[in-house]
């Protein structure tokens, strides 16, 4: 496919590429265009579907609301149909695109601790409180998790996105750069990400003094205390290392110093005992990766505390990953030099059903591919069935591993049922 245009004007347009390769002329470019009140056009397909330029401590490109679906699938402006995707398990006010390009998201998860005078049942009663889970299976949620923010994230910065051109760059400082970026469009609880996120840089052990003296400056931005309010920070990065104690735990992220831990307590041992993260980390023939979305708090002894946290476990690229299988299929679609979108699950449920990759060899024939495990539930037997015909209407045709049926090794992709 030739690079992709962002036109201006009749006379002016740039490459994606040539945007992000000459960052101060694009800056000039940008914010020549947003003073005009330019609507770009992006030339990814026919539809040349309106552009947004917004900003805040740099211009930058957004899509309008309601139109990523128009892009080409090989635009970074594309956006998976919500059908599609796990952002189906919300309330349509959950996340909520702006005019401005920016969204407008309602988390569970505290980013402040407001000190209020409260008799001591009020406060029994509020310590008691449990995040409000939805009523049934199909039941959609009213606020995502931790977990489903990091999932935002990284589908915002595209590190679910995969072709050949990414192999051996997918490294560290080009998934931070991305995150970075993708905080300053979201906000949450009137606060903008970007203003509380703390992402530990590539560590070096050679600057290991100004590493550290730029972590503990924005630890004293973002952590601020008065009278009536305690900030909280979030933080990102790779878990290093995860050491269990009878009733705490102490988390290490990779690239930053051993030195520095989070430490959580029975509810954060609790999360962590649901999920795989502990058993991956243990393993070192393990390859998984496990990422970490943390709200932490700081005391008078500089101690780190975990108020919440979520989690995303990835293969080696980066690439979302939610069970064996799934890991397999990714590393196959890989080695083959194919071309395709990994569906994020949010805080979708197991029952939820999802095309698992987008495959986008052909942009103008985009193939879902899904993968049914073993003893479903009705439920999603039913999910599946009703998944099936949508596809079939939408996309003419789908693949699907049906692993009651092809048992669990990965299948050549010429035993798929094509339909």
């Amino acid at each position: 496919m030739s690079p992709i245009r962002i036109r201006f004007d009749h006379e002016t347009a740039y490459t994606r590429d040539w945007l992000t390769d000459n960052e101060a002329e694009a800056q000039r470019i940008l914010a020549t265009y947003k003073a005009r009140e330019v609507s770009p056009r992006c030339e990814c397909t026919d539809k040349m579907p309106p552009m947004y330029i917004a900003h805040r401590t740099r211009y930058y490109l957004a899509r309008n609301p309601g139109t990523g679906t128009l892009h080409s699938p090989e635009c970074p402006s594309f956006e998976m149909e919500k059908e599609d995707s796990g952002r189906i398990t919300y309330e349509s006010d959950v996340i909520k695109p702006k005019n401005d390009g920016t969204l407008s998201l309602k988390i569970l998860a505290p980013l402040a601790h407001k000190i209020v005078d409260r008799s001591p049942k009020e406060a029994r009663d509020i310590d008691a409180m449990v995040p409000p889970r939805p009523k049934s299976p199909t039941a959609k949620r009213e606020a995502m998790s931790l977990t489903g923010l990091l999932a935002l994230m990284w589908e915002e910065a595209e590190l679910n996105r995969w072709h050949p051109g990414f192999n051996n760059r997918r490294i560290w400082a080009v998934a931070r750069t991305r995150l970075l970026d993708v905080a300053q469009r979201l906000n949450t609880k009137r606060i903008n990400v970007a203003d509380v996120l703390y992402i530990p840089e590539h560590f070096n052990e050679s600057q290991k003094d100004a590493i550290d003296a730029r972590r503990k400056e924005a630890f004293k931005r973002i952590m601020t205390k008065t009278s009536t309010v305690t900030k909280y920070m979030m933080v990102v990065g790779g878990i290093r290392k995860i050491s269990v104690q009878e009733k705490s735990v102490a988390i290490t992220l990779r690239h930053q110093s051993e030195s520095v831990k989070y430490w959580g307590s029975q509810h954060v041992l609790k999360k962590l005992n649901n999920g795989p993260v502990i058993e991956i980390l243990s393993d070192v023939n393990d390859p998984r990766l496990v990422y970490t979305l943390m709200i932490v708090s700081r005391d008078i002894d500089e101690v780190l505390h975990i108020q919440d946290i979520g989690f995303l476990v990835t293969d080696i690229h980066m690439i979302p990953t939610y069970f064996e299988q799934d890991r397999l299929m990714t590393e196959k679609l890989v080695m083959e030099g194919h071309k395709f979108i990994k569906t994020m699950r949010y805080d979708g449920s197991k029952d939820s059903v999802f095309p698992d990759y987008l495959l986008v060899d052909n942009p103008y024939k985009i193939l879902p591919l899904a993968i049914f495990r073993t003893f479903a539930s009705e439920t999603a037997i039913e999910q599946r069935h009703l998944s099936k015909e949508r596809w079939k209407e939408k996309y003419g045709r789908y693949w699907i591993w049906d692993m009651e049926k092809q048992g669990e090794t990965v299948p050549d992709f010429s035993t798929f049922g094509l339909s």
